[in-house]
């Protein structure tokens, strides 16, 4: 309840907190904090949200800060006639804010008549940190993380930083420390510069807490990407899954590496459950999508798709060559050619290759690209794969890797290079990146 950013990145943080005790609770479902913000300023009420979440119960709250104190008011709501199930303020100096969430996820609990395991009662009462200010700045850096520029992963990195100067000790600030370097590596990296520091903050996380789940995540990123230990990553995520059942990311994470190595049911599992906790996300659609794509279910593969391109606005370049692809698996080029209109010419040259218009792909082929980038490897291997030249897209391939070393991930799902599925050295690199079965 106030104009400041500083408040609001306070606000946004215990809401995130709340959830994330709250998911710590095996028998409830909770919603992520992504499906959360489309509400934030939201006009609509209790019955609405919960019938677009499917959800039984809302909870709504406000945040007041002064010097020194903080008030938290909440109320949890009953989604089907708009009842309300329980209520409290809390008035207490900011020192207490994690024994007012802690207090504040066990009469939500009670009140929804759920009991507690004892491991479960440990978990939420556990303080993250006692250091107030770190606290602060670890939200903000949690803040930056998730809107996923290069920019903002970047003013992440230094938050978490500044928040272990001021507690060294802080548990998740080192855990978010470590996903942020990845992060810069998956996508942006040319090389894997910062796995040392990626994997050293997760171990001191997890030396720090040993049941932190987001620290599992975090450590399966690492195992599977820059150590294709995908054996060891399968179990980081299994035990963060059982540190919070309600994890969104450990499940998407799980079944995205499910996908991979090509255990498609037991994918669409995890990513069913990352979607219902995350309804509003484009990633896990995404991905159920390209699993359903995988199984051979076209239409179910058709509506996931659309359904996170209707999110991204056709904004999200994986979601948008998944439906391409499907589309054009249909026979419905004109629709695929819809969903490439406003695509780059990276992309466009796709459709044509897919769709066997081979000459007008082998024109542009000479026109724009007389000098390939080493970053556009990977898309060129996928037009000379359809072009049938497999010889030229799997040294494209090698030489993507060697520019890029986790581009490896997807080599076995991607569409568009099934046609590689039988040739010799295709399947030697997939062996080589434990990608075969």
């Amino acid at each position: 309840m106030s104009d400041s950013r500083e408040d609001e990145f306070f606000a946004d943080g215990i809401t995130d907190d709340i959830i994330t005790q709250l998911s710590k609770i095996a028998q409830l479902r909770v919603i992520s904090r992504t499906a959360m913000l489309k509400y934030k300023q939201s006009v609509a009420g209790p019955k609405e949200i919960g019938a677009a979440l499917g959800v039984s119960s809302v909870l709504e709250g406000s945040v007041r800060r002064t010097p020194g104190q903080v008030r938290i008011t909440a109320r949890l709501i009953d989604a089907q006639d708009d009842g309300l199930l329980w209520t409290e303020n809390y008035d207490r100096p900011r020192a207490d804010i994690f024994a007012i969430q802690s207090d504040l996820a066990q009469n939500i609990a009670a009140a929804l008549k759920v009991k507690l395991l004892p491991e479960e009662k440990g978990r939420i009462e556990k303080k993250p940190t006692d250091n107030t200010e770190a606290y602060s700045l670890y939200l903000r850096g949690r803040h930056f993380f998730f809107l996923e520029t290069k920019e903002d992963v970047l003013k992440s990195l230094s938050f978490f930083q500044q928040a272990i100067e001021q507690d060294s000790v802080f548990a998740l600030a080192w855990s978010g420390l470590s996903a942020a370097y990845f992060l810069l590596d998956l996508n942006w990296g040319t090389r894997p510069q910062y796995r040392g520091e990626s994997l050293s903050a997760v171990r001191r996380a997890l030396t720090l807490d040993p049941a932190l789940a987001e620290g599992y995540v975090a450590l399966g990123l690492i195992q599977m990407a820059y150590d294709r230990d995908w054996k060891g990553a399968e179990a980081s995520y299994e035990r963060a899954i059982g540190l919070n059942p309600n994890h969104w990311n450990a499940h998407r994470e799980y079944g995205e590496l499910l996908l991979r190595k090509g255990r498609v049911d037991a994918a669409i599992v995890e990513l069913k459950r990352a979607v219902e906790l995350e309804p509003l996300s484009l990633h896990p659609l995404t991905l159920l999508g390209w699993a359903y794509l995988e199984a051979g279910e076209h239409r179910l593969a058709i509506e996931r798709l659309q359904e996170a391109q209707d999110l991204s606005k056709g904004e999200y370049d994986i979601t948008r060559t998944l439906l391409a692809w499907e589309y054009l698996r249909e026979g419905s080029r004109e629709r695929a050619r819809e969903v490439f209109k406003k695509a780059d010419t990276d992309e466009k040259i796709w459709f044509d290759a897919v769709s066997a218009e081979k000459e007008q792909t082998m024109a542009i082929l000479k026109r724009e690209y007389s000098n390939i980038r080493p970053a556009m490897n990977y898309h060129l291997a996928c037009v000379y794969a359809h072009l049938g030249d497999k010889a030229q897209a799997v040294s494209l391939l090698e030489q993507y890797i060697v520019f890029r070393p986790m581009g490896f991930v997807n080599l076995r799902i991607d569409p568009y290079l099934k046609p590689l599925h039988d040739d010799p050295r295709f399947v030697a690199l997939l062996e080589q990146y434990g990608l075969s079965d």
